[in-house]
This record gives C-alpha cells, sequence and structure tokens, in this order.
C-alpha cells in the first residue's frame, strides 16, 4: 500500500477530508508514495496544497541495486527510482527518501555508494536511515528461516552510519538514523534495547569520533 496509489480526484478527496480535520493546527502534511505510484499528475495535485501547506514526499529508495531490488522482491528498478525523482526537478514539494543497509550481499563501499548517489538529487531535502530488519511474513524472512545470515550488531551498524554521514551533503536533513520493528513481527536481529536506548548509544558514538556532516563530502567536491 502507499498514500499515491489511486487515481487523482480520488486522492484529491481523501486530502481534502484529512486536511479539514481541525485545519487551523495543520502546518503540513507528508505524503508516502513508490516510485512507480507517482507522475507529474499526482505531483501537480501534491503541488496544489503548497501555498498552505509544507508538504513532503516519502519515497523508498531502499538499495541503489537492481539485483538488490530484485531480491527483496521490491517490484521496481533503481531507474525508476531516479526517473521518479526527475520529476521533482524544481518542485515545490521537499523530497525525503529512505534506504536499507545491510543487504548481506552488499559490500561497505556499496553501501557507502548509496550516500553519493543521494548526493546527486537537489531534489532530496531529508533521508530516513534503516538497518535491515527481518520479520515475519517477508521474502527475506522467508529465507533468513531455512539459512540464518549475517545482520549488523548495534556496533556495526554505528560504525557505518559514522563512516557515510560525512559524505552526506551538509544540506540535507536525516530525519530518521535507524528504523524499529513490532517486537511480535521482529524476527531478527535483536539488539536488546529500546529505540531510546540505541538513540543514545548512536549519538553518544558520533559524539566521541567527531563525526560532522558534510566533512567529507567537501573534501571529495575540492
Amino acid at each position: 500500500n502507499t498514500n499515491t496509489y489511486a487515481p487523482v480526484h480520488y486522492l484529491k478527496m481523501m486530502y481534502d477530508e484529512a486536511l479539514s480535520i481541525n485545519p487551523q493546527d495543520v502546518v503540513g502534511f507528508s505524503v508516502g508514495t513508490r516510485p512507480d505510484c507517482i507522475d507529474a499528475e499526482k505531483v501537480a495535485l501534491l503541488e496544489s496544497y503548497c501555498d498552505r501547506f509544507d508538504v513532503d514526499l516519502e519515497m523508498g529508495m531502499e538499495s541503489i541495486y537492481d539485483e538488490t531490488l530484485n531480491q527483496i522482491n521490491r517490484g521496481c528498478s533503481h531507474g525508476e527510482f531516479v526517473e521518479a525523482v526527475k520529476l521533482l526537478e524544481n518542485s515545490k514539494l521537499d523530497l525525503c527518501v529512505h534506504t536499507i543497509f545491510g543487504f548481506p550481499w552488499e559490500t561497505e563501499a556499496m553501501m557507502l555508494g548509496y550516500i553519493h548517489e543521494i548526493n546527486r538529487f537537489p531534489q532530496i531535502k531529508f533521508v530516513k536511515f534503516h538497518h535491515l530488519h527481518i520479520v515475519e511474513g517477508s521474502i527475506m524472512g522467508a529465507k533468513y528461516k531455512k539459512q540464518p545470515f549475517k545482520l549488523f550488531s548495534l556496533e556495526e551498524y554505528t560504525d557505518l552510519l559514522c563512516k557515510l554521514i560525512p559524505l552526506l551533503r551538509p544540506d540535507i536533513v536525516i530525519q530518521r538514523l535507524f528504523g524499529i520493528s513490532d517486537w511480535d513481527l521482529l524476527i531478527a536481529p535483536n539488539w536488546g534495547l529500546n529505540k531510546s536506548s540505541i538513540q543514545t548509544y548512536i549519538d553518544k558514538e558520533i559524539e566521541r569520533r567527531g563525526v560532522v556532516q558534510g566533512s567529507a563530502y567537501f573534501a571529495s567536491s575540492e
């Protein structure tokens, strides 16, 4: 399911209905989509609200590698993601991109490549980073149960974050550093900590290492 998988007239009806509830309290809204569920007409619809609200579009990039997207049954290619991003060139909408780190066949260098790809697009204003979760009812879940594979520990994932954050364009806002799954659905990894404890650990390690967003981006641009 996605928030743009419907005809434009129906989407407008739904958005208008949602925004009619306590409109005086609404500053903006965020709409989630997929690369294969957005087009110029839907972008125009969302832009029609920009004179009254701050409108963000959230879209999953997940990985930049088609082999990965095929293995997780994503249903669309990275090329389709790029085309969807290009729809937002000169758009009033702010784009937030979601990524997943930790697919077992991707190397660290491959994962750092996500950041170089994100940096290419000025349309991308926000990012949400996630580590790979294995959950019940998913293709990856079935594979993991059949033959468990290596997943990030909290320490390993934090180490990756400390390497990729300096590469990220400094004007991009990081809205999320990791994801959380429902305990009753999560198969692995189980870090044995609640959300606030994970956030505290990552924040302290970033501070301890002196990690600065964009420091390596500027160095690579010189």
